[in-house]
């Protein structure tokens, strides 16, 4: 994958289960933990992503504009093609996460939006899920950047 940067976009949390998404300007990641503020997660899901360009061609299949918040992923970001970071590490503000696999849209998706679920499988539009490897301060407007493979 050729030297990708992107730029985080929102940051959203969900202190408890099913709740309405919770913006923040800035949040801290805490290594092997997740986003302090948000709610725990299993342990290979500590951050999800999203990316923004991938959402606009979920939702344009479905012929609806719906916010990035409807997917309920940590952080939404614009610039990086985030099926190839697959196995790779990303440089988040001050943290560095290691992206573990693909988030699989669940039937909540439906929930949300008839046919979204089925919108956000092919291409990984779902987005991926991480671990935090170390942590430190994350923003909106902060670059994301994928680390050099050593």
């Amino acid at each position: 994958m050729s030297d990708s940067t992107g730029v985080i976009e929102a940051i959203l949390v969900y202190p408890t289960p099913r709740c309405v998404p919770v913006p923040l300007a800035e949040a801290t990641a805490v290594a092997n933990v997740g986003l302090r503020e948000d709610r725990n997660r299993p342990a290979e899901r500590q951050v999800t992503l999203l990316s923004r360009e991938d959402w606009q061609r979920a939702t344009a299949a479905l012929d609806r504009e719906l916010p990035p918040e409807t997917r309920r992923a940590n952080l939404v970001v614009g610039g990086i093609p985030l099926a190839e970071t697959i196995d790779r590490r990303l440089c988040l503000g001050e943290a560095v996460v290691h992206v573990r696999g693909e988030m699989k849209p669940c039937a909540r998706m439906d929930e949300a939006t008839p046919g979204l679920r089925a919108c956000l499988q092919p291409d990984r539009r779902a987005g991926v899920y991480s671990v935090v490897e170390s942590g430190g301060r994350i923003a909106v407007g902060d670059a994301v950047r994928v680390l050099s493979e050593e």
